[in-house]
């Protein structure tokens, strides 16, 4: 019997030498993952610091505190005329014999930064350089995020919030270019002011309001007047009462224009807007009115509205962003690629296709301001390479009625047209 306790003691022996080995082996091995882990880390650092040193006065905020992210977009665009209408000619020629030129043109070329500051603080600066010589500004603004009541609250140059198609941005937009009324109502949108944004902790909500000065300054870099002295309030600041806008497409001049209304004191803008969304199928549409109040002469109301319906071929969708209100970008299924393989075939993606048709009409023609009247249709489509870049393609006709004012002497206030256009674009 004592020889078996004996064993069965040994045995117990054995194992506990056994686990402890094992401990042992495993605190070993941990010391040594360590070891290495420190040695990796503190190569990386210097790497880290390396890099640093050689290209950090490439790109870097301006202070350890701040953060910064480039971005940009190009949209390159060839646009035609084709067909010869004497009053369309006239509208944008100034001569009735001579046509709408075709033209070849940088349509975009944005370069710009963002990021956040201390103190829940934000900033964005975009330039545009597709002007040449003439570099203008885009988004330029300061702001808080996070705050009570307000929740983001921006400063400078930025959008008004009037009409989604100009919310938009035109990244997402379907067609090349906004809808006539759009653009009429709110030339270039963005404007000096202070504006707050915000939405509700369940989406279903969303709003903005804010205080903008009226004059387009990004070519200018800021409004001069004495309105604010009181002895020079009345008739010292520039008029900013005119509606105008191009045929949705890119033309030398804007085909409806009001030019500065006479009298002009104040004006009201109600609109109304729709989206719906139903799997590849959108359903869009908006419809604005303005009023202008005027002195010593009787008031004018100018109206328009669009709706489009667009469809994506192979599936996919336009994603609505809850927050701002606007559309967002869509992602193709497969992304569109033609590449060699390594056994000398050929592999590609096929990307996303979306067709779409629009319907647009704009009245800026009331009383003794006929600045035009008509309407147009476009025809749609577009090749999703990637997420972040495409191939657009647009057709257009319309015609323009009333239009005395953009009309040379002794030729036709009335025209049709047809418009043939593309883009290729990327943003980064």
């Amino acid at each position: 019997g004592s020889n078996g306790v004996k064993s069965a003691l040994e045995r117990e022996e054995e194992k506990i030498e056994e686990i402890s080995r094992s401990a042992d082996e495993y605190v070993a091995d941990i010391e040594k993952r360590l070891k290495s882990l420190e040695s990796d880390h503190s190569e990386l650092r210097t790497a880290h610091n390396t890099l640093k040193d050689d290209f950090g006065y490439l790109v870097t905020s301006g202070h350890s505190k701040s953060t910064m992210q480039l971005f940009g977009r190009l949209h390159f665009d060839a646009w035609g005329f084709p067909g010869d209408s004497p009053g369309v000619n006239g509208f944008e020629t100034g001569d009735p014999n001579v046509s709408p030129q075709d033209r070849l043109t940088i349509r975009r070329l944005r370069f710009g930064a963002e990021g956040d500051l201390p103190g829940n603080m934000l900033y964005r600066l975009d330039l545009e350089l597709a002007g040449g010589n003439e570099t203008e500004f885009r988004d330029v603004y300061l702001g808080w995020k996070e705050l009570p009541v307000f929740q983001e609250l921006l400063i400078g140059n930025q959008k008004r919030p009037y009409g989604l198609d100009h919310i938009n941005s035109s990244r997402y937009n379907v067609f090349m270019e906004r809808p006539s009324v759009i653009e009429a109502f709110n030339q270039d949108n963005r404007r000096l002011g202070i504006q707050s944004w915000g939405y509700t902790d369940d989406l279903g909500w969303n709003w903005r309001y804010g205080v903008f000065n009226q004059r387009i300054v990004q070519d200018e870099g800021g409004y001069v007047s004495d309105h604010w002295q009181p002895e020079n309030f009345a008739g010292s600041g520039v008029s900013e009462a005119r509606f105008r806008t191009r045929p949705e497409a890119r033309t030398e001049s804007r085909w409806y224009d009001t030019g500065v209304i006479p009298g002009a004191d104040d004006y009201e803008l109600l609109a109304f807007e729709s989206v719906v969304n139903l799997g590849p199928w959108q359903l869009v549409g908006e419809q604005q009115t303005i009023w202008v109040d005027r002195i010593g002469a009787e008031p004018v109301r100018f109206h328009g509205a669009y709706a489009y319906l667009s469809y994506f071929l192979t599936g996919e969708h336009v994603p609505w962003d809850r927050e701002t209100g606007q559309l967002d970008r869509a992602h193709p299924f497969e992304n569109f690629f033609l590449v060699n393989t390594c056994n000398s075939g050929v592999a590609s993606g096929m990307g996303a296709w979306q067709v779409a048709a629009r319907w647009s009409y704009l009245d800026t023609a009331d009383g003794d301001i006929q600045g035009g009247r008509g309407d147009a249709i476009t025809a749609a489509l577009n090749w999703y390479w990637t997420p972040y870049a495409k191939w657009q393609f647009n057709y257009i006709y319309g015609d323009i009625n009333n239009n005395d004012l953009n009309a040379p002497l002794g030729a036709p206030n009335f025209g049709d047209y047809h418009i043939l256009g593309t883009r290729f674009q990327v943003d980064f």
